[in-house]
């Protein structure tokens, strides 16, 4: 019994029992910051992939924006190369044309689709540059950090976007970002540029450069008759020489400015006509209410007067004098074509009709030099026969652009030239003509004693060109711009 209750080894058993204690606690905390070692390290990599990653995805982006900004670049230089091709084009064209030195731009149209050759630009750059960028990226300070990539490229209405993947390759572990990069093709369009029509001078072009004058034409006494359709009929000509010529219709079209550019031509006009005219004026572009009839223009000069048609009611006897040009512009309606114009030292006159003058009545008119020009007209009839009062333009011209005239007119009226280039035309009567421009002769009936001019050309507008402009149109300038501006590149994001 007294051997069971010696205690001799419990201090033993303690110190054992302590030190496998301390061993575990001590294996337990070497573990534990191995553990945290081990994930130090592993996030460190982690974060290192990710930087590889995003410093590929910055390479490759900044690379398709400099293709973007290229092709943005050469859009803007290829418009410029071709606007300075077709307007060479156009003056070469005209000078041959029309046998002149002098260009007249309001037939001018150039048309450039800003967008679509922009939008070309970028997929032919990325296509030549595909390679490049899908090349792997290994610039990195450690050799075995590596950068892939994967461009995709989308197209949506008027955006085209390209998304940039790039994975982040170290020590077998990969991280993946994206980038979207849209650009936005809203803003750009077809852009145009066309010819002004309104202000400075030029020489109209010539005769030949229009009308192909016939074989013998040159003789007095032959009706000169001009036509783009080839069916004629013609009666009750009895001794007359007849001659058909031929137009060309497109360059009559250049010619003439077309209804649009006339009528914003006028607008023009009336928004420059800032003051009322008084006496002192002999040249600019005034209003007026025709209370004043007696003006005085200088050679060389030009005086333009803005009335409605309610205002020309006021015309009564109208007097120009100096040897200059006088335009008057009647807007706001239909003008009753009457009274009387004298032009005395060479002095011109054009009446310009906004809409369809009125030829038709019993009213009489007596105009000297006097070109009546409508070009946003609807039909023309011209009555002048016997039991109608005269109506008389003593060597001025009807310029048109109706689809239909007719002329009833007795001997010695309306002594003028007819330019309706797109009209059919039918007469009747011994009316005085010079030459005619038409597109088709619906009937010619009873002028064996006409009085012709066949050297006159009708649709020479003379110095109505003095509202179109001279100065070679211009295209905005983009050269300042060297990188595009639509493009919208997104925040990256992990995949």
């Amino acid at each position: 019994m007294k051997n069971l209750r010696q205690e001799n080894g419990y201090s033993m058993l303690l110190v054992i029992f302590a030190t496998v204690l301390i061993s575990i606690l001590g294996l337990t905390l070497i573990t534990i910051n191995t553990n945290s070692l081990i994930t130090s390290k592993n996030e460190e990599v982690d974060q290192s992939v990710y930087y590889v990653a995003e410093a590929g995805l910055n390479v490759k982006t900044e690379k398709l924006i400099s293709i973007i900004n290229s092709a943005f670049k050469d859009t803007i230089n290829n418009r410029k190369v071709d606007f300075n091709k077709e307007l060479y084009n156009y003056e070469v064209n005209y000078k041959k044309n029309y046998s002149t030195n002098k260009v007249n731009y309001c037939g001018f149209i150039y048309t450039y689709n800003f967008k679509e050759n922009y939008k070309s630009y970028i997929e032919n750059l990325y296509l030549v540059n595909t390679k490049n960028l899908q090349e792997q990226f290994t610039d990195f300070k450690n050799p075995d950090s590596i950068a892939n990539f994967s461009i995709k490229k989308k197209i949506y209405n008027d955006e085209l976007t390209f998304d940039i993947e790039s994975t982040g390759s170290l020590q077998e572990k990969t991280r993946t970002l994206l980038n979207s990069l849209s650009i936005d093709f809203k803003r750009y369009g077809i852009n145009t540029v066309v010819g002004n029509c309104s202000g400075g001078n030029t020489t109209p072009p010539t005769l030949n450069g229009i009308l192909l004058p016939p074989k013998g034409s040159s003789e007095q006494g032959i009706l000169s008759i001009y036509v783009a359709d080839s069916e004629v009929n013609i009666n009750g000509t009895g001794n007359q020489k007849l001659i058909i010529g031929n137009i060309d219709i497109n360059k009559i079209n250049n010619y003439l400015p077309s209804s649009t550019k006339y009528k914003n031509m006028i607008k023009q006009l009336v928004e420059s006509a800032k003051e009322n005219y008084n006496t002192t004026k002999n040249y600019g572009t005034y209003k007026h209410n025709l209370t004043t009839q007696n003006f005085t223009v200088n050679k060389n000069d030009t005086l333009t007067l803005i009335v409605t048609t309610e205002q020309f009611k006021n015309i009564s006897t109208l007097t120009v004098k100096g040897g200059g040009i006088l335009n008057i512009v009647v807007t706001e309606g239909n003008p009753e074509i009457k009274g009387t114009i004298n032009s005395n030292d060479g002095s011109k006159i054009n009446l310009i009709i906004e809409e369809t003058p009125i030829l038709y009545t019993n009213e009489g008119f007596n105009y000297n030099s006097t070109n009546i020009i409508a070009l946003n007209s609807g039909n023309l009839i011209l009555e002048a026969q016997k039991g109608h009062v005269k109506k008389n333009l003593n060597g001025g011209n009807i310029i048109s652009n109706t689809k239909n005239i007719s002329l009833n007119a007795s001997k010695d009226y309306p002594n003028a030239g007819i330019c309706t280039p797109f009209a059919s035309y039918s007469s009747k009567g011994k009316q005085t003509l010079t030459s005619i421009v038409v597109n088709k002769i619906k009937t010619i009936n009873g002028f064996s004693s006409n009085i012709f001019n066949p050297n006159g050309n009708p649709c020479d507008l003379g110095n109505f060109f003095d509202f179109i402009d001279t100065t070679p149109p211009v295209i905005p300038n983009l050269d300042g711009l060297n990188e595009a501006f639509d493009y919208v590149l997104e925040d990256i994001r992990e995949i």
